[in-house]
């Protein structure tokens, strides 16, 4: 959110179940944090157990500062939470690199909490798990840190990151690379070649880990479309599901570009921006899709499995996506410069 000093703060929201701004949370549902004189962006958010919250994104300076990984942790009531890192905040900078973006984070056991994006600065997948006091977690990496290097004249971003019961990291993202750490930091030498899948055209903008270790990443590629992956317990393709471990939606059934997507019973859930014709004219708006578990469009689910909910305003698109109590499945996306935008759908 933009300041009055044209510096971007963090923005966090809290509704009720019925939509209104819950007032216990900050005393008026929404918490801004200011945390440097530049551009601060929030990019992430997760819930621990206990009820608090953790944001991730980056933070910078005016003046072409370096950014740099920053996690925040809120407690339920809206409150920063002083037991966490610099009185709730912690920054996270890669060493010898200028420009550190953290686009997901995770809360792994034991309530460590884990980020991944880009380590711009040498075009690499970086990953920090901290410890649940905010500390740098000293057994991943040896400092908190890893990176995946990128293929030659490449680069490479985690765009999304998950963490299972084990402790094991899994992140994905552009290139549909995906990653695999042990919980010591190391590549995960049962995973693919050497601890990483790809590469190829799809931009992973989502992973989840099922039980038994099967992993599904949601992005899109060349071919218009959405698109859904899963993958085996090793890395390889799961033959199971949709054609040869890819469910396609095609633009046919809804011309979007994805956003981030969930799962939620064993089916994935998809959150995009659409963009489709009605009459004389073109119209947008937050297109969801939900998969049946073998990878198919789930036809009991809205038109053939796809749902549209247009808007007049150009400028809204999903960015993220949950199911939540009641089955119920929550998108949320920016309105214009300074507004959110929810939407929420039930799960028949």
């Amino acid at each position: 959110m933009l300041g009055p000093d044209d510096d971007t703060k963090l923005a966090i929201v809290r509704l009720r179940a019925g939509g209104r701004l819950d007032r216990s949370f900050s005393g008026d549902g929404l918490k801004l944090i200011d945390v440097t004189a530049g551009n601060d962006f929030a990019t992430a958010v997760a819930l621990q157990p206990d009820g608090r919250i953790v944001v991730a994104g980056s933070a910078s300076c005016l003046g072409g500062c370096e950014n740099r990984f920053l996690v925040a942790r809120l407690r339920p009531d809206g409150r920063r939470d002083r037991s966490f890192g610099d009185r709730g905040l912690v920054q996270i900078d890669f060493p010898f690199s200028i420009n550190d973006v953290a686009d997901s984070v995770a809360v792994g056991p034991g309530g460590s909490i884990v980020v991944a994006g880009t380590n711009a600065s040498d075009h690499e997948m970086a990953v920090a798990r901290l410890r649940p006091d905010g500390r740098l977690s000293a057994g991943f990496g040896g400092d908190g840190m890893v990176t995946v290097a990128a293929p030659e004249n490449g680069s490479l971003r985690a765009l999304a990151v998950d963490v299972d019961a084990r402790g094991r990291v899994v992140t994905a993202g552009n290139e549909f690379v995906a990653a695999r750490f042990a919980p010591d930091g190391t590549p995960d030498p049962g995973f693919g070649a050497g601890g990483v899948v790809g590469t190829d055209a799809m931009i992973a903008s989502s992973v989840d880990l099922l039980r038994g270790g099967r992993i599904v990443s949601i992005g899109d590629d060349l071919v218009p479309g959405m698109v859904v992956r899963r993958l085996l317990p090793d890395g390889a393709i799961d033959p199971s599901f949709g054609q040869g471990g890819l469910a396609r939606i095609p633009a046919a059934a809804c011309a979007c570009d994805p956003r981030a997507g969930t799962v939620h019973r064993g089916r994935a859930v998809v959150a995009a921006e659409a963009q489709y014709r009605e009459g004389a004219g073109e119209k947008f708006g937050f297109g969801i899709a939900r998969m049946t578990r073998s990878g198919r469009l789930d036809a009991s689910f809205g038109t053939g499995g796809v749902t549209i909910t247009p808007f007049a305003a150009y400028d809204v698109e999903p960015s993220d996506v949950a199911v939540g109590a009641g089955d119920r499945i929550v998108a949320v996306g920016p309105s214009g410069f300074q507004s959110f935008m929810v939407v929420r759908y039930l799960w028949r």
